[in-house]
């Protein structure tokens, strides 16, 4: 399985946001297990990095991101996917670069907490609890 995680998810986790921290954390522990592959996006990389160094200093920003590199792949992407993501109609065009990424990763969902603005996804943007709740039935349901 082969999971592209949204920029707020990795922010979720690194600034403890509460309510959505417990969902984004059981995602990132997810992310670790056998068999699941997870993918973000280079610049999903700048700007967490962007935004978590004013708080914490380069060099803690740059231990977490070294930390997610340890557990999720970057993306590659091409000038092709740019040009696709400025033709999608979406609501933002950084969700629709991320959609972009996570179909050149070839994942089988995005995990997000906005899904309203993937709309035009070709991969189902899915929030961290429903993925959650998908996946725990599936596995009672193969036991």
């Amino acid at each position: 399985m082969k999971l592209f995680l949204d920029t707020n998810i990795l922010m979720d986790v690194a600034q403890g946001r509460e309510p959505f921290f417990e969902d984004s954390s059981k995602i990132v522990q997810f992310a670790h297990r056998e068999g699941v592959q997870a993918f973000i996006s280079w610049h999903s990389m700048a700007t967490l990095f962007y935004i978590l160094s004013k708080p914490w200093g380069d060099a803690k920003t740059k231990a977490y991101l070294s930390d997610v590199l340890a557990w999720a792949d970057l993306t590659s992407t091409s000038k092709f996917h740019a040009l696709e993501a400025l033709a999608m109609n979406g609501k933002d065009f950084e969700d629709d670069l991320q959609s972009q990424c996570g179909l050149a990763a070839e994942c089988d969902f995005i995990i997000t907490r906005n899904t309203k603005d993937f709309t035009e996804s070709e991969i189902e943007a899915i929030t961290p609890a429903d993925f959650l709740a998908l996946h725990n039935s599936s596995e009672d349901s193969s036991e």
